[in-house]
């Protein structure tokens, strides 16, 4: 097809009217994946994870390699890019994940044993004219996050529906304010809907090359309940996360370290003990609550502002030689709970952990991984110890129970390098607990009388890519 000159100029007029002179346009397909499965000694499969499980999932911190209860989990993330000659653009991100542990053809639909989760959607635009060096969004978005990779454990995350700037003025600051609800509306006793409760949070970021410093300020809404509808109190809290970056590995060999100091008061205390996500609230229903008296309502309770955290955690990546690697992880994590929020006696939970992944490499395409991990928690009272999943047992006070894990694992690889992916693993798992009991109701290690042992030793093979 020819076109006339006139033609042309009006097609080049037509784009100019509608600013869609664009130097760039194009797509993107992210992802990552893992996939495993494990066996005991006796041949039947193993779906679980053995060791501590507390607040309703794992709390493994003496390392991950092996079976993981979400071990079938793909994430897959599409970018849509846009830029104009004129230097602004635009991003438009979806990630959408497939969770689950599908065993057989019966079992592998999506809403079976496979969910679907929208994790993040949001927009982005940055180089605009006013500000050239910030960019804005707005949307579901993973917000400032950090882990630490060899436990799978978000130390940093603020992740929810929002909107913000990034690098405001230039100067590494970003901003940004987050919503979480609590997914029912509460009511009076005549019925008369009182709004969902709420918990807004104002969330800080600053960081260069040495430091980081993040800030949360929450204050939860909405605390009206059938049982008091006048009690309104709203309940605050903060968070404030101070990381020092060293150097390559401390300073002495090439990779990365972090020194990371946390406290956590009031309303978002729990957060950076089970994991910094600001919505974390769940426990706040009263669930005992019977449908005579109109079932679970709201019970928040002012009083949490005496909840208080903190977390010292160090950890980093050394490249020792051009074969070797390693991953170091030390942490003490400590949470105090009033008694108006454990129903019996102020607690104290601690945690504390040390764990490490030497990572070897024969040749290019094959390594060999030791991982060894050793986990001790604590809590101050016997009645409470459920959430860390210590077997409570008959002493009131000062219970607490260990878990030691080995896991040597034969890697085939791409490539050289601990980050290096993809690669399939088969692995050998040791571990050996005390006094914890929130498996032993249906763990599969059990002696021949049926009764739970304190140990267990199985093995399985996982693969895991990203792109």
């Amino acid at each position: 097809m020819k076109f006339s000159k006139l033609s042309l100029a009006a097609l080049v007029a037509f784009a100019m009217v509608s600013g869609t002179l664009l130097a760039d346009d194009s797509f993107e397909y992210k992802g990552y994946a893992r996939i495993g499965k494990a066996w005991t000694f006796e041949g039947y499969g193993f779906d679980g994870g053995y060791g501590f499980q507390g607040k309703g999932d794992p709390q493994k911190f003496n390392g991950r390699l092996a079976k993981e209860l979400d071990q079938n989990y793909i994430e897959n993330t599409f970018v849509k890019n846009w830029q104009t000659e004129g230097g602004a653009w635009a991003k438009s991100v979806c990630l959408v994940t497939l969770e689950g542990d599908a065993e057989g053809d019966t079992e592998d639909t999506v809403g079976t044993k496979i969910t679907s989760r929208l994790r993040q959607y949001y927009v982005e635009m940055g180089g605009l004219a006013f500000a050239p060096d910030t960019s804005f969004w707005m949307g579901r978005k993973y917000l400032n996050r950090d882990d630490i990779h060899i436990l799978d454990f978000y130390y940093l995350d603020m992740s929810g529906v929002g909107f913000g700037a990034a690098n405001i003025a230039g100067i590494g600051l970003d901003a940004a304010l987050m919503q979480w609800e609590t997914g029912f509306a509460a009511a009076d006793k005549d019925g008369v809907g009182l709004g969902k409760a709420v918990k807004n949070s104002v969330v800080l970021k600053y960081e260069n090359n040495m430091v980081r410093a993040d800030y949360v300020f929450s204050i939860v809404t909405g605390n009206e309940s059938s049982a008091n509808k006048d009690q309104q109190d709203d309940i605050y809290g903060h968070m404030i996360s101070l990381t020092y970056k060293p150097t390559k590995f401390f300073f002495v060999a090439d990779g990365y370290s972090k020194v990371v100091g946390q406290l956590g008061l009031g309303a978002n205390a729990e957060n950076i003990f089970w994991g910094n996500r600001v919505p974390n609230l769940s426990d706040n229903d009263d669930k005992n609550r019977s449908a005579a008296d109109g079932g679970p309502k709201q019970n928040f309770d002012a009083k949490r502002l005496d909840s208080m955290a903190y977390n010292v955690l160090v950890f980093g990546v050394a490249q020792l030689s051009d074969n070797l690697s390693m991953m170091p992880a030390l942490g003490y994590m400590s949470l105090t709970l009033p008694k108006e929020r454990t129903g019996n006696k102020e607690t104290t939970y601690t945690r504390t952990f040390a764990t490490v992944r030497p990572h070897y490499n024969l040749n290019a395409n094959l390594a060999f991984d030791l991982e060894i991990g050793y986990q001790i928690n604590a809590v101050s009272e016997a009645a409470n110890a459920g959430w860390l999943g210590i077997d409570a047992g008959t002493d009131n006070k000062n219970k607490s129970a260990s878990d030691l894990k080995i896991t040597p694992a034969v890697v085939l690889t791409m490539d050289p390098g601990f980050y290096t992916r993809p690669q399939i693993r088969l692995f050998l798992n040791y571990e050996k607990a005390t006094d914890i009991g929130s498996w032993k109701a249906d763990a599969p290690f059990k002696n021949k009388k049926g009764e739970a042992e304190s140990q267990a030793m199985y093995w399985g093979v996982q693969a895991e890519a990203w792109w």
